[in-house]
């Protein structure tokens, strides 16, 4: 059974523009505060990644599509799944939404570097390990 990690996300006034309404940046901002916690709730971080792994994560890929604007103080619930879990690569799957109303979907591809040399190596096996229950090999 795949497990869905959810944010749950106020919009504030600095997420927003001038008529109160989400700036189309700030998904992507809230995808990797997702991404963020659900690392913790695997039991990594990636601070531990750096430090005791030598591992960053990095985005390779990043894609975005917005379907209904966000507003100022919408309650928002910010799902997380990963789509690809392999030793190359991992897709964390973003969706944003308001209640049922689906705002935007942010797809974002994240590789491994060596947190030394900034060379491109595999996924470490604890974060495959950890993220497992994340990943939904059917989507």
């Amino acid at each position: 059974m795949t497990a869905k990690h959810v944010l749950r996300y106020s919009v504030c006034y600095p997420d927003t523009d001038s008529g109160g309404v989400v700036n189309h940046g700030r998904y992507i901002d809230m995808a990797e505060r997702a991404r963020h916690d659900l690392l913790k709730q695997a039991g990594l971080s990636y601070a531990l990644l750096r430090t005791e792994h030598a591992t960053l994560l990095v985005v390779h890929k990043l894609s975005v599509t917005y379907h209904a604007p966000g507003v100022l103080e919408d309650d928002l619930d910010i799902g997380t799944e990963l789509t690809l879990c392999s030793a190359a690569r991992t897709t964390w799957l973003t969706t944003i939404r308001r209640g049922t109303a689906l705002l935007a979907t942010v797809q974002a591809e994240l590789a491994a570097l060596n947190a030394g040399s900034k060379t491109v190596r595999q996924h470490p096996d604890i974060l495959l390990g950890k993220l497992a229950v994340f990943c939904n090999r059917d989507s």
